[in-house]
């Protein structure tokens, strides 16, 4: 007993320091929850907080994330009493002690062991706004990853699979210029944000896969949509180049017509875009 309350006790002297504050929304999700919070707890980097962002659930989702935290001190419950993602993921940042951020959601987790310390060893060293990995859906042996390098605004902005903020770790005080999420984007705020950072304080691709996450999210669901916000973000982020804008109004046109064409087909949404 005495062992476990001075490891219990040592947990929580981290948790004043922690590098890394991993921000996990959940809903109505307890099995995605639990996934992904073990996720968390085999990470070998061991210097993070995480904050769980909870929305009224009708599920065991509060059961699940108060049995771990009373195993962790590392980890915490904030309340959403409105609603929106990014509203929850702006609410987890404002909630954080860290220097670094992770947005990692219920049912997502970290692709491996090493995942949470390599995005944190390549941010931690350079000056960037984040850092973006590769990624992988369960149920689906193909990883989506991207040469590293350096990001550029246009690059970032017409890549089909530029990345997911699950596989990005983001520098707090970078965020914070831009006052986090944009949240009258309901599915591409994230997208935004990123574009900005980018032009700011520059950002970073490596060839690491960092997330493993779960299909048929928000944007999965309502790909038509995010497309569109994406165009009306590109008309926000360059005003001044209209080449730009109507590229990506026919990439958008693109987008959406090939999701027609593979609805047609397959008779339902790929779950991949």
């Amino acid at each position: 007993m005495g062992s476990m309350a001075n490891k219990r006790h040592q947990i929580g002297q981290d948790c004043l320091m922690a590098a890394v504050s991993i921000i996990t929304v959940v809903k109505n999700n307890a099995k995605g929850l639990k996934r992904t919070l073990e996720s968390a707890k085999c990470q070998e980097f061991q210097n993070w907080e995480l904050i769980i962002v909870y929305g009224k659930s009708e599920d065991e989702t509060i059961s699940v994330a108060n049995s771990f935290i009373a195993e962790d001190s590392r980890m915490k419950l904030v309340r959403q009493v409105d609603s929106g993602i990014y509203e929850a993921m702006n609410l987890g940042m404002q909630s954080s002690s860290s220097e670094f951020i992770w947005f990692m959601n219920s049912g997502d987790c970290f692709h491996s062991k090493f995942s949470l310390g390599s995005g944190h060893s390549e941010i931690a060293n350079s000056n960037y706004g984040f850092i973006v990995g590769g990624y992988q859906i369960y149920s689906d042996k193909r990883q989506f990853v991207q040469k590293s390098g350096i990001c550029t605004q246009l690059k970032f902005a017409f890549s089909r699979r530029g990345g997911c903020h699950q596989a990005m770790i983001f520098r707090k005080s970078a965020v914070e210029e831009f006052q986090n999420f944009d949240t009258r984007f309901r599915l591409a705020a994230d997208y935004k944000l990123c574009l900005l950072l980018i032009a700011k304080h520059g950002a970073k691709r490596i060839s690491d896969v960092l997330a493993l996450m779960e299909p048929n999210g928000a944007s999965d669901k309502n790909l038509g949509i995010m497309h569109a916000e994406k165009a009306m973000i590109r008309h926000e982020i360059f005003p001044s180049k209209p080449l730009v804008i109507a590229f990506g109004w026919l990439w958008t046109l693109a987008a959406r017509t090939k999701l027609t064409t593979r609805r047609s087909i397959l008779g339902k949404k790929h779950p991949l875009g």
